[in-house]
């Protein structure tokens, strides 16, 4: 840990995260990364619904394996705010949090329309930037059983995985290809960034 803080020797390529150290000693087949981004410890084989979605999570966030990510508006909003996803409160407590700091009066549909723009928003710089549906992938490698255990028997799909990208870009009001559409950037009011 000290040499990789202090970019000593090996820590110096360590210190750029295991995509680039891949890159430079081999070994990319085994990486867990999305978007150069390592996964969480959360495994995306789990057979729940918080299993799919981590997949969806780890597969579309903006900045890669983040199981953080505001992959939907509700969560989004509450990360747009700076809220804890692991509160325990309701969409209608969040906004009623939100009137009391702010004073504003916003109901709780214009709060996930809040949560949806920002998702769309990132969506667009992505785009922007080079990133496009190829890059909404798990890594070969957690898709895989593990070796023993509980999930020694599990594989996840790549078909079943990309059905349900192709679900989430449509819950989002995007193409099939995870490009927002001209009628959601016109109701986001955010056609200028498209």
């Amino acid at each position: 840990a000290e040499a990789i803080a202090q970019r000593r020797g090996l820590g110096d390529v360590l210190a750029e995260g295991s995509a680039r150290a891949a890159e430079k000693l081999g070994g990319r087949e085994l990486l867990t990364t999305v978007k150069g981004l390592e996964i969480a410890m959360h495994d995306p084989r789990q057979r729940t619904e918080f299993g799919k979605q981590v997949r969806i999570s780890y597969a579309t966030s903006p900045s890669g394996g983040d199981h953080m990510n505001s992959n939907l508006p509700s969560r989004s909003a509450k990360n747009t705010v700076g809220m804890c996803f692991f509160l325990k409160y309701d969409d209608p407590k969040l906004t009623e949090i939100v009137n009391a700091v702010t004073g504003w009066g916003m109901t709780t549909a214009e709060l996930s329309e809040i949560g949806e723009r920002s998702l769309t928003l990132a969506r667009l710089f992505n785009i922007r930037e080079g990133f496009s549906e190829e890059d909404d992938r798990l890594p070969p490698q957690v898709t895989k059983p593990h070796v023993s255990g509980v999930l020694s028997k599990v594989r996840l799909d790549a078909n079943d995985l990309a059905v349900q990208i192709r679900a989430y870009y449509a819950d989002r009001g995007w193409s099939e290809q995870g490009v927002p559409l001209p009628e959601t950037l016109l109701r986001l009011e955010i056609v200028e960034y498209a």
